[in-house]
């Protein structure tokens, strides 16, 4: 049994370091800690921040008014930087009141007609309430501060506030009393005391600070190599002497668990762990190979080891610590944690499972000191509930160690349709791994071999996570933002985007002078049900679809919500903002060009010049790690502008602002609208396409330097319009198939200096780029899109002719089992627990509690991997975890064919002549009459002369029109309209020929069909069409079923039949009646038949038709007629002024 591939053995571990072995230390708990430093003033590297935790021994002062500094000190003793733990006390709760103008009742102490003063009326009243609180002592001090925000009652502006100040140890104060009758409103009850101390102590991130007065601890309450605390906030001093940081240690981990059947529960039986104790900060880690290794197993219950066991061991390539049960495992591994002494733990879904199933484990074998997981000495684990993701309380028990988390944070950075480990090393790594199935843990116990194999799989792991960290630069990025906005960097290694810009508009809010008082935080109440978005959002033009093979050109807004914020200064500080009676907001408008820069705009400003800066620095830099360094840094700066818009639409963010959100929106819609009318009306070029901040302009022309100078043009015109904004030319097509909104395939061209240009296929969208179509639709689609975008080279014919083989190829290699079966797997998310599901009819939520029976970690937000196999049950019971595929469970090849590749096949080719719905599931080896025919008649569509069908083709199968002669009652058959493309065996230029006049074809009767005759025999045609429409009689595409019932699930209509799960399609809809009317208008416009024949046909007919001249009349009156019929009928069409004539 191979887990891990040779090759990938052999690449990953060449390198490796066994971590030396190292007798477990005195524990430090029962000795005096180690005083940091013997000078005035501690150097100290600060890396995260932790809020008090209950300790037993400690006192309620020291409890709430304490915080813990984690971070990295010089030891001289050592010759090399250790970690050390700094505790702050006295961190002080911080308020400030803003007084009413009027009291609202009349009291003792002040009258409704009375101006509010702080000093006789605020204090007193806030006296009273520190009294029914039972707080001791209080301090107030008036001061001038700014107020921008949306808190009713409170004056906006410069204005007097009474700042209170008093000790954590005390209550805060509760939500009914922070109004009162003198006044509006008490800001910062629900300050934490870490916010307060980032905020006013300026703490900007990671960083160097200057501790001063410190002092030892006498009792340890970490485990931390040094130990101190400070007695006062402002003993923490940022250094401003621009140090390089020091170096971090991280280890990666990779805990394997196995379910003990009996007990249902998740166990450990081994942990792998890489270090790397030299990880740089600022920039990527040089020597990333320099990693060393552990191993520790445990014997199996019941089951014991092979004989020759020990001897592997010896032989081992790597080092393999074997313990005798869990509880000794743990303990060894805790141990170990404590020596090494990391910096950061990363692993791939750490926090979401790995840390949770550790602690857990930890708790219920009750193992001593199990607290070494983190840096905080903490006698008792607090109660927890397993819920297969580390909850806050959780993370807050490692505190002092980042927590580093692959899969999360590879989520943020990188658009993978499945981010489990092995997709992520193939992508990232190009790296062969394969999932490892945790059933087989107790398997691989029956031999040496296959337990070595289950050791090799942990540490490749460890490995493969720490290898994707350096890949991803997650440590220097995330300090970066972390720098950029002054969060804590635990939390950036966690996502929290919102939280990262709350803190970014919080220090620039407090450092403005006069300062301002910040909105209180809002408390998050939970998963809440979607709502509507209350105002608009990005403008989306509608596409003008089809096929363009001339160069099309992508203009975009460089950051355009970013740019208009800074555009119409748009700010908190800028814009007032009020409800009308109903409570609604009122809309607002950009502010006077005289008014000052707001916050938000100077904010962006900085970031984007900043941004420009260190781009011009990467240019000239000569430097490979300068540059490496310099892109991490610009990056972080786009990521943090891109996002400031989000906090404003953000419901649950302190600066949610729907007034500003909606007036940024609004102009970002005028934006692109004038963008367009622009290039529509002056340079007379066609948009066919706008979303949000971006148009497509069809050049029509494929000459390359001159649709680049279309796109100068374009941009110099719209420029010229805007201080801030700015269009770029962010991209040119050669080919673009545009099927509706937000869906396309493209060449994207690749100029490469002193080379002809390259194109590469773009696909926005469509199914192959998403997460719940199998790789095989991806890959067949892809392959089919690179068909259709050279079809203006080959020709639709043998376009067409390559698709139908290779669907013909790929239906037969998938049925004879030559495709492999990682091509099947679907992937979803849940975007719940699965339990929390009310239906259980969805396959990914069926494999999800099947998961989460099996062992395996399965929580909201989690991808859920399946395939589709044979049986009679629901395919939702039918779909199983890709690792049960074997045996008597097999894919289900025909559902495929029919559900994920007939369709994706099928939407890219509807606007393609000459292919349908049922051709394709002909192809594919399906029924084709269990799918519905989907025609191109929309005169919307855009094809290429190149790619147009013949009419012969076009209406193979529409119902024809046959005349019979009224006079004589002769049948005259088909009518073929008034020009028929010959055969090639028939002559090229006798226009007489093709003509197709309206004498009765009996010689001997001679009557000339009238033009009344002709539209009464079309409308009655017609009205049996429509007719037939209006029937709406269904089939099923999986059971063949015929039917004018159905039931509605999802917008969708599903088959009757018990058991069966198809969908139900109409015989004859609405595009299968506009094809008909079509139909008939084709057969008598003689403008559309010139131009449709060849050049030398041309001549002979316009000859032909002058001759025949009373007859052509006739046929321009039908073609009007006939136009009336498709202008009532046209189902995308709408006349306003249809729709609204009762009111004229």
């Amino acid at each position: 049994m191979n887990v891990v591939p040779a090759e990938t053995w052999k690449s990953l571990t060449s390198n490796l370091k066994a971590v030396t072995e190292e007798p477990e230390p005195a524990l430090p708990s029962s000795t005096k800690p180690e005083l940091p430093s013997q000078s005035p003033e501690l150097k100290f590297y600060l890396i995260d921040i932790q809020q008090h935790i209950d300790f037993p021994f400690q006192t309620q002062k020291e409890k709430s008014g304490t915080i813990f500094l984690f971070g990295k000190v010089w030891s001289e003793k050592q010759k090399k930087f250790v970690s050390c733990t700094v505790h702050v006390h006295n961190v002080m709760r911080t308020l400030y009141v803003a007084p009413r103008e009027r009291a609202i009742r009349d009291t003792s102490i002040v009258s409704t007609e009375e101006e509010i003063d702080i000093e006789k009326h605020v204090i007193p009243e806030l006296l009273e309430l520190r009294k029914n609180l039972g707080i001791p002592k209080m301090n107030f001090k008036p001061v001038r501060r700014k107020y921008a925000f949306d808190e009713p009652g409170v004056v906006q502006g410069e204005s007097d506030f009474l700042k209170v100040v008093y000790s954590y140890e005390y209550p805060e104060v509760p939500d009914k009393s922070l109004r009162g009758n003198s006044f509006a409103f008490i800001f910062g009850t629900k300050t934490s005391p870490t916010e307060n101390f980032i905020v006013q102590r300026k703490i900007m991130g990671p960083c160097w600070l200057r501790i001063t007065n410190f002092q030892a601890q006498s009792t340890k309450l970490c485990w931390s190599a040094t130990e101190c605390h400070v007695e006062e906030p402002w003993c923490v001093l940022v250094d401003s002497q621009g140090m390089e940081p020091p170096p971090l240690s991280v280890l990666s981990l990779k805990i394997q668990a196995s379910v003990n059947q009996v007990e249902k529960k998740s166990e450990i039986v081994a942990i792998s762990g890489a270090i790397h104790n030299n990880v740089s900060l600022n920039r990527p880690t040089k020597n990333q190979d320099d990693i060393k290794t552990f191993t520790v197993l445990r014997k199996l219950k019941n089951m014991a080891l092979p004989t020759d066991f020990d001897e592997m061991i010896k032989k081992s390539e790597f080092p393999i610590r074997l313990e005798g049960n869990e509880r000794a495992l743990l303990g060894w591994f805790l141990c170990k944690v404590h020596l090494l002494d990391p910096d950061i733990i990363v692993g791939h879904n750490i926090l979401g499972y790995d840390m949770d199933v550790l602690l857990f484990r930890l708790k219920e074998n009750n193992v001593p000191h199990w607290s070494r997981i983190g840096r905080l000495y903490i006698p008792k684990m607090p109660n927890m509930h397993f819920t297969g993701g580390t909850s806050a309380v959780q993370r807050s028990l490692i505190a002092g160690r980042l927590g580093c988390d692959t899969y999360l944070l590879s989520k943020e950075f990188v658009k993978l349709k499945s981010y489990s480990l092995s997709n992520l090393t193939s992508h990232l790594l190009d790296v062969k791994k394969d999932e490892f199935d945790v059933e087989m843990v107790p398997q691989m116990f029956l031999t040496s071999d296959s337990i070595l194999e289950l050791c090799k799989s942990t540490v490749v792991d460890s490995i493969l996570n720490m290898k994707i960290m350096f890949k991803l630069n997650l440590i220097p990025l995330t300090k970066q933002l972390t720098e950029l906005c002054g969060n804590r960097w635990v939390r950036s290694l966690t996502g929290a985007r919102a939280e990262r810009i709350e803190y970014l508009l919080m220090h620039e809010f407090y450092r403005s002078k006069p300062k301002y008082v910040l909105p209180d935080r809002i408390a998050w109440k939970g998963e809440t049900k979607k709502e509507k978005p209350k105002y608009g959002g990005g403008l989306v033009l509608d596409p003008k679809v089809g096929y363009y093979d001339s160069f099309v050109l992508l203009l975009d807004f460089n950051s355009l919500y970013p740019s208009i914020i800074q555009e119409y200064n748009i700010c908190f500080t800028t814009i007032p903002r009020s409800k009308d009676s109903k409570g609604d907001w009122v809309e607002v408008v950009p502010p006077p060009s005289h008014v000052e820069k707001g916050v938000l705009p100077k904010v962006i400003k900085k970031l984007i010049s900043n941004r420009k800066a260190i781009k011009e620095q990467i240019k000239t830099s000569s430097d490979q790690d300068r540059k490496e360094q310099l892109d991490i840094q610009q990056l972080a700066i786009k990521l943090v502008a891109n996002s400031m818009y989000g906090c404003l639409g953000f419901t649950s963010s302190r600066f949610f602002a729907i007034p500003l959100a909606q007036l940024i929106t609004t102009k970002g819609r005028e934006a692109l609208k004038s963008t367009a009318n622009l290039t529509t009306n002056q340079l007379k070029l066609e948009v066919i396409y706008g979303d949000t901040d971006s148009i497509m302009v069809d050049s029509k022309t494929k000459d390359l330097v001159e649709a680049k100078k279309i796109a100068l043009q374009i941009k110099k015109m719209v420029n010229k319009l805007y201080h801030e904004m700015e269009i770029e030319l962010d991209g040119v097509f050669l080919g673009i198939l545009l099927l509706k909104k937000k869906k396309y395939a493209c060449r994207i061209v690749r100029e490469i200096p002193g080379k002809p240009f390259k194109t590469e296929t773009q696909i926005k969208g469509l199914e192959m780029v998403r997460r719940d179509w199998c790789p095989l639709a991806a890959t067949m689609g892809t392959h089919v899109v690179n068909l259709i975008l050279d079809g203006g080279e080959k020709g639709i014919e043998k376009v067409v002719e390559e698709l139908h083989q290779y669907l013909r190829t790929q239906a037969s290699e998938v049925r004879e089992g030559q495709i492999d079966n990682s091509c099947f797997i679907i992937t979803k998310a849940i975007s719940k627990n699965p339990e929390d599901y009310s239906d259980k009819g969805l396959p990914h939520v069926n494999v999800a509690l099947a998961n989460k029976k099996r062992g395996l970690p399965v929580h909201s937000g989690d991808f859920i991997e399946y395939v589709i196999t044979t049986g009679e049950e629901s395919v939702a019971l039918r779909a199983k975890n890709p690792d049960q595929l074997g045996g008597e469970v097999k894919i289900d090849f025909e559902w495929y064919l029919a559900n994920q590749i007939h369709p994706t096949i099928s939407r890219l080719c509807a606007p393609i002549e000459g292919t349908d719905s049922a051709l394709i599931a002909e192809c594919l080896g399906l029924d084709p009459t269990k799918f519905k025919i989907k025609e191109k008649v929309s005169n919307d569509f855009r094809l290429p002369t190149s790619v147009r069908l013949s009419d012969k083709e076009k209406y193979k199968d529409v119902a024809r029109l046959t005349l019979k002669c009224p006079q004589c009652k002769t049948e005259q058959g088909e009518f073929l309209g008034v020009y028929q493309e010959p055969n090639e065996n028939e002559p090229k230029n006798d226009g007489e020929h093709f003509f197709r006049g309206l004498t009765c074809k009996n010689a001997d009767c001679g009557y000339k069909f009238t033009l009344q005759f002709l539209k009464n025999k079309i409308q009655l045609l017609i009205t049996q069409a429509i007719k037939k429409h209006y029937v709406k009689s269904y089939y099923c595409q999986r059971c063949s079923l015929q039917t004018q019932q159905y039931w509605v699930k999802n917008g969708k209509f599903k088959c009757t039949k018990q058991s069966c799960e198809g969908t139900l399609v109409e015989k004859y809809d609405h595009i299968a009646l506009l094809l008909q009317l079509s139909y008939y208008r084709s057969l008598f416009d003689i403008d559309r038949a010139l131009n449709r024949s060849t050049v030398e046909n041309q001549l002979a007919l316009k000859k032909i038709y002058t001759t025949h001249a009373e007859s052509c009349l006739v046929f321009k009156e039908i073609t009007q007629f006939m136009d009336g019929i498709l202008k009532e009928n046209n189902y995308n069409i709408i006349s306003l002024k249809k729709l609204f004539s009762f009111y004229q």
